[in-house]
């Protein structure tokens, strides 16, 4: 996904200028930043929810998932997965496996599930439209050590298996960064830096937030 000549302001404020940046297929890339630099609007602006300038390529099928969802709250698991079979154009039951759904109880509703069953739920339901780009908000902000560590295990194993796919960690939980192997991106001075390697950048963030 290449990003060229972009802007992106929010009211009077100014988040992103002139940003030139191109996230490569088969990887991880995590980008940091402090509050109010823009993340969660950069990724918003990606699928086109808030207006911005320039030009974004090879970004046809992109998904974003974060804390937040648009699952009615009601469905169950067995409603869910009905739902997705039907429409599904991959392996869905390797993605089930891999993400250890049937700990899940198919009666439960999705309002009543942990944080972390809600993000598995979440990945399977994004995961199999098969997007071409995957952006991450703040995605691992409420689980617990268990979940964080199947999640991990999961795009580990996931980026080796979609090697086209490219995918952007928003985040500012620096295990993500121990725990999943990429590149790195700082989100600063109106503009996303790239960074030659781990314990840079964690010197950096860690510094300044």
């Amino acid at each position: 996904m290449k990003i060229k000549d972009y802007y992106l302001q929010r009211g009077k404020k100014e988040l992103l200028s002139n940003v030139h940046v191109e996230f490569y297929s088969g990887t991880i890339h995590h980008m940091v930043g402090g509050n109010g630099v823009g993340k969660s609007s950069f990724a918003k602006s990606i699928i086109g929810s808030i207006s911005y300038k320039g030009t974004i390529t090879e970004a046809d099928n992109i998904s974003v998932i974060g804390s937040y969802t648009n699952i009615p709250s009601s469905l169950t698991l067995k409603n869910i997965l009905h739902l997705q079979k039907r429409k599904s154009t991959i392996d869905f039951d390797h993605l089930y496996e891999l993400l250890h759904i049937s700990e899940i109880s198919h009666n439960l509703e999705f309002k009543k599930m942990s944080d972390g069953q809600r993000q598995k739920i979440k990945l399977m339901f994004f995961l199999s439209e098969k997007p071409d780009v995957i952006i991450l908000d703040e995605f691992t902000s409420s689980l617990d050590k268990k979940s964080m560590n199947d999640v991990y295990c999961f795009f580990n194993g996931y980026i080796q298996e979609q090697p086209t796919t490219t995918i952007v960690n928003i985040t500012h939980n620096l295990i993500d960064l121990e725990n999943m192997e990429g590149v790195y991106w700082y989100m600063k001075d109106n503009n996303i830096v790239p960074y030659k390697d781990k314990p840079s950048i964690i010197h950096d963030y860690t510094s300044l937030v």
